[in-house]
Order: structure tokens, then C-alpha cells, then sequence
């Protein structure tokens, strides 16, 4: 009786061995899945990190747009908006028009000249070009935007008299 008993304990011993072994795959897949799990979620996170990250980047790029763009104007109001004026030409034609700048100020020496309107108004300083007369006055061209205005205050040189022969009533011709 004491070998059953021996044998049943021993038994007992092996059945309980094989519960902890079957426990401890049982705990082991379970950590398994989780350690599935837990990857799959720090996947995710990193992907969301990235478009984070060029959501990020993206806007950075806009605001470094943005500040030129900002220093571009401010350049431009307080380098060249001072230094012209609207003038207008002719009826309904306008122009920037050099301002008299004193002597002492940076730009001295700079020859008189007429800015497009259409060029200025983008911040774009275009010198109008002469580009010969008509009838009217002298024309000037914008070689930025291609517009052509009349000066209508500055008129075609004179040729002085014209002197026509005529026909001599007496003469035959």
C-alpha cells in the first residue's frame, strides 16, 4: 500500500508539474499577445509621431515664408515707398514719379525716372523705358509687364517751321 500511495503521489507530482508547465505556456502565449499588442501600438505611435513631425516641418517652412515675406515688405516701405509719389501723367495715367531727395541721403545722384503703377502696386520697382514719340507725347514702356503710357507733359521735340513750296500762279507749273 505504502508503493500506491508513493506511486499516487508521485502521480500527483507529475500531473501537478504538467498543470504548472501547461500554466506556464498558458502565461507565456498570454505574454506573447501582449508583447503583439503592445508593438502594433508603438507602430501606431511612431507613425503618428512622423506625420507629426512633417506636419511640423511643414509649418515651420511657412512661418521662414511667412517672416521673408513679412521683411520684404517692411524693406519695401521703408526703402522705396518714401521715395516716390503719384503723379498722374494724363487723365486717368499714373505713374510714380522720383521724389527731390536732399543730397545727404543715400540714393543721391539716382536720375529722374517714372515708376510703373502696376509694377509698384506688387512691389515691384520697373523703370519706365522711353520709347520714342507720338502725337501725343512720349511714350514710356514697362519692360517688367509690357505696358505702354503716354507722357502727355512731355511733348515731341519741334522741328520748327515746315516750309511748303508752292505752286507759282505766274511760273506755269
Amino acid at each position: 500500500m505504502l508503493a500506491e500511495i508513493t506511486a499516487a503521489i508521485s502521480g500527483a507530482r507529475g500531473a501537478l508539474d504538467l498543470t504548472k508547465g501547461i500554466a506556464s505556456l498558458a502565461a507565456e502565449y498570454g505574454i506573447k499577445e501582449r508583447t503583439i499588442d503592445l508593438q502594433t501600438q508603438i507602430l501606431s505611435l511612431i507613425s503618428q509621431l512622423i506625420e507629426i513631425q512633417t506636419r511640423v516641418a511643414t509649418l515651420t517652412q511657412e512661418n521662414v515664408d511667412i517672416r521673408r515675406e513679412l521683411e520684404n515688405m517692411l524693406q519695401w516701405e521703408r526703402d522705396v515707398v518714401p521715395r516716390y509719389e503719384l503723379i498722374e501723367l494724363a487723365k486717368g495715367v499714373y505713374a510714380y514719379k522720383l521724389r527731390n531727395i536732399p543730397v545727404d541721403l543715400e540714393h543721391n545722384g539716382e536720375p529722374a525716372h517714372h515708376v510703373c503703377y502696376g509694377c509698384y502696386q506688387k512691389r515691384r520697382k520697373a523703370v519706365l523705358q522711353f520709347s520714342g514719340y507720338d502725337c501725343r507725347g512720349a511714350k514710356l514702356t514697362c519692360n517688367e509687364c509690357g505696358e505702354t503710357i503716354i507722357n502727355h507733359a512731355d511733348k515731341p521735340p519741334s522741328v520748327g517751321p515746315i516750309s511748303v513750296p508752292r505752286r507759282d500762279p505766274f511760273s506755269g507749273y
